[in-house]
């Protein structure tokens, strides 16, 4: 983090961000939200992927988090 900043403001705000980057791969991390968003969008044969080494449940994690990190990192730098 900001540990050596001269702007204290600004590692504060930064810590929520942190914390809700971990609490949002936490929940991506339990199978049923991600298995849940495939099958209300209409990609449930990709939830249901296993084949040729390729997991569709393990690429749509991996795909939400790197979202929300995205969504954190663009709310520390805007607000």
């Amino acid at each position: 983090m900001c540990s050596g900043s001269t702007d204290g403001a600004r590692s504060n705000r930064s810590a929520p961000d942190v914390r809700r980057a971990r609490w949002t791969h936490a929940f991506f991390d339990r199978r049923w939200p991600v298995r849940w968003l495939l099958e209300h969008v209409g990609s449930r044969g990709f939830a249901e992927l296993k084949a040729a080494g390729m997991n569709g449940m393990d690429l749509a994690d991996q795909a939400l988090y790197q979202t929300a990190l995205l969504v954190s990192a663009l709310l520390i730098t805007l607000v």
